[in-house]
C-alpha cells in the first residue's frame, strides 16, 4: 500500500513539474508586447534582455530601426531558421533580433516594407537554448515519471502476491492427541464398578 501511495505521489509530482516546464517554455517564446502597421512606430517596455521584431506575413521584407529610451540606435540582425508563434489565433514570424546585449527597458521600433498593410510587433527575444533545454526536460520528466511509477506499482503488486501465497501456505499446528483410552484394552471402569470380559 505504501509503495502505491509513493507511486501516486511520483505521478502527481511529475505532472506538476511538466506543467511548470510547459509554462516556462511558453514564456521563452518571443511574445509580442506591442504591435502596429509598418510606417508607424511602436513602443514597448520589455522585462528581459533582448528585443525581437515580428511580422504577420513572412513573404515581405521588412526594414526596421530600433532605439532605446535614450534615443540610442541599436543594431538588428536576421536570425537563422523560421520561428513562428501563434497567440489568440494570430501567427507571428520572427523577422529581426537585437544584436548587442539589451537590458530590460523601453524600446521603439520603426519599420517599413513594400506592403503598407504589413503588421509587425516588438517583443522580448526568446531564449532558444533555454527553450530547447526545457523541452528535453519535459520529455525526460515524462519518461522518468512513467518508468518510476510503473516500477513502484509492479513491485507493490509482486509483494502483495507473495504475501498472499505465503499466507495461503501457512498451516495451523494440530492440537496434540492423547492416547486412545479404548485402544488395546477395556475402558477404565468407574469407581465402585467392575468390568467383566465375556
Amino acid at each position: 500500500m505504501r509503495l502505491r501511495l509513493i507511486g501516486v505521489g511520483v505521478l502527481v509530482a511529475g505532472i506538476a513539474l511538466v506543467t511548470f516546464l510547459i509554462f516556462k517554455v511558453i514564456d521563452a517564446f518571443p511574445a509580442p508586447a506591442a504591435s502596429g502597421l509598418v510606417g508607424s512606430p511602436i513602443t514597448a517596455t520589455l522585462d528581459s534582455d533582448g528585443v525581437t521584431i515580428l511580422v504577420d506575413d513572412p513573404s515581405y521584407q521588412i526594414d526596421c530601426g530600433l532605439t532605446d529610451s535614450s534615443g540610442r540606435t541599436l543594431p538588428l540582425h536576421q536570425p537563422g531558421g523560421n520561428t513562428t508563434i501563434t497567440i489568440n489565433g494570430h501567427s507571428w514570424w520572427v523577422a529581426l533580433e537585437s544584436t548587442d546585449p539589451t537590458p530590460p527597458g523601453t524600446y521603439t521600433a520603426t519599420c517599413t516594407s513594400a506592403d503598407a498593410g504589413l503588421g509587425y510587433a516588438i517583443g522580448e527575444r526568446g531564449n532558444v537554448l533555454s527553450m530547447v533545454g526545457m523541452i528535453f526536460g519535459i520529455i525526460g520528466t515524462v519518461i522518468a515519471t512513467i518508468v518510476i511509477a510503473i516500477a513502484l506499482f509492479v513491485f507493490a503488486a509482486v509483494r502483495k502476491r507473495k504475501a498472499q501465497q505465503t499466507f495461503g501456505q501457512y498451516s495451523y499446528p494440530q492440537p496434540p492427541m492423547g492416547p486412545n483410552p479404548y485402544q488395546g484394552g477395556p475402558p477404565p471402569s468407574a469407581p465402585g464398578q467392575t468390568y467383566t470380559e465375556y
